[in-house]
């Protein structure tokens, strides 16, 4: 944790979520406090095969996720940890791009706005998730099974016309 670094609660939209599947390992071990179903406004979600990503927005979009306060004597390990685990380095020379940016961003809770940490498609990664990958309709993780998230993956199975074969094209040609 740098100078700079300030102990916020951090917004979580994707597999870092209750019951999702880096919740267990990532998160569970720290002494925290969870507050499910809150609105992240202003920012889309797009949907990647096993985990998402957000993007800034329009203001009518939104994102449904869950805030977690890590208390003071974990903050600082729980903080590296999802560091690593979001590919988010602080330090600007660091030689690889970001996979996520870690940014401060505004909730809105009980009619109060806090403020929190999220991580954000990074810069060099947004347009082209914009471009290549489905946006969510609801916003929320939870709902990604139900959204066909597989879609956006179609582009692999071409055929011979040039014709985007879907999931469900591909597995009924493999039953046939």
């Amino acid at each position: 944790m740098t100078s700079q670094t300030q102990m916020l609660p951090f917004f979580v939209y994707g597999t870092l979520r209750p019951l999702e599947g880096n919740h267990g390992w990532a998160v569970a071990s720290y002494d925290r406090y969870e507050y499910d179903n809150v609105v992240l406004k202003g920012f889309d979600m797009f949907l990647n095969r096993g985990f998402p990503y957000i993007v800034d927005g329009d203001e009518d979009s939104k994102v449904i996720g869950t805030l977690i306060e890590f208390s003071p004597e974990d903050f600082e390990q729980a903080l590296e940890g999802l560091d690593g685990l979001e590919g988010y380095h602080e330090d600007p020379t660091y030689k690889y791009n970001n996979h996520y940016d870690r940014r401060i961003v505004k909730i809105e809770i009980d009619g109060e706005m806090v403020e929190a940490y999220t991580y954000v498609a990074s810069t060099t990664n947004a347009e082209r998730i914009k471009r290549t990958m489905q946006k969510s309709k609801s916003g929320n993780w939870y709902n990604h099974r139900s959204e066909n998230v597989h879609a956006t993956d179609a582009s692999r199975y071409m055929t011979d016309s040039s014709r985007y074969v879907t999931f469900r094209e591909q597995y009924e040609r493999q039953s046939n």
